[in-house]
């Protein structure tokens, strides 16, 4: 009896604490996409891609998760992951011909500072030619 008892408990514990962990790799035409977001729908897990377009993401307690992977310039790519499959392979997004062009706005101020305009330096020669040629007309 206490067998079953402690076989059910480690059951339980099995089912309920599964861990999982979706590794994939994301490209555009062959070419591996750094910094693109991975995210679990409907919960607060995420991770981007590394340098060479790899993600690793650890999924705990979640029933049919879904991730979506996006990236600027890019549509969405939405995938139901399984049980069976952890490594997702390759995953190619395509190009999202709906961003025609980006605007970029700020504000300009204008600020006149003659140390940036001229090196020290430069102003220190200035200066000297100046009181040597005023000392000279001065004879």
């Amino acid at each position: 009896m206490l067998v079953r008892l402690l076989l059910a408990v480690c059951f339980t514990q099995f089912i309920f604490a599964q861990e999982q962990i979706v590794k994939g790799i994301v490209l555009f035409e062959g070419i591996p996409l750094e910094g693109a977001s991975v995210i679990v729908k409907d919960f607060n897990i995420g991770t981007i891609t590394d340098a060479s377009g790899a993600f690793s993401l650890t999924l705990s307690n979640i029933k049919n998760p879904k991730i979506t992977i996006s990236y600027l310039g890019y549509k969405s790519f939405n995938l139901k992951i399984n049980k069976i499959s952890n490594d997702l392979g390759n995953i190619e997004l395509v190009s999202d011909d709906k961003l025609d062009e980006v605007v970029i706005s700020g504000t300009l101020n204008l600020f006149l500072d003659l140390r940036v305009l001229f090196p020290l330096r430069f102003m220190q020669k200035v200066f000297l030619k100046l009181i040597q040629l005023l000392l000279f007309l001065k004879h």
